[in-house]
């Protein structure tokens, strides 16, 4: 087993089970107010310096609710971001982006949290 690489089957398993969990048939807020035809595009920043994990979740969540979403990446899991560091960027049909938004952020903020903490104590450590 190689514990540097996610198992994409259980990126896509996880994922799955938070959309049915957090949308289960759907967003009706945002049904009901965001036109269908209607797109955006959108940045993830972090609210505080932080150390990233959990970006494959958080693609997989857009890519599940809706194919043509375009995500970009603008950091990778193992970096150290400043407090309004851009993490990803999607573009696409707004429904989807914000339908998608709640889950993506879930995994992130939740695996980024640890990724930060775990960093702070390996640094401190460092060297003894």
């Amino acid at each position: 087993m190689n514990l540097t690489q996610l198992d994409p089957q259980q990126v896509e398993q996880a994922v799955r089970a938070a959309l049915a969990e957090d949308v289960g048939t759907g967003d009706a807020t945002t049904l009901a107010l965001v036109p269908a035809e209607l797109q955006s595009k959108a940045v993830m920043a972090a609210r505080e310096p932080l150390t990233v994990c959990g970006l494959a979740f958080a693609v997989e969540a857009y890519r599940q609710l809706d194919p043509t979403v375009r995500v970009t990446l603008r950091a990778k899991d193992g970096d150290t971001l400043a407090k309004g560091g851009i993490l990803l960027q999607v573009e696409g049909p707004s429904r989807a982006l914000l339908t998608a938004e709640r889950v993506s952020l879930n995994f992130l903020q939740r695996l980024s949290g640890v990724a930060t903490i775990a960093r702070r104590f390996v640094d401190e450590v460092a060297g003894t």
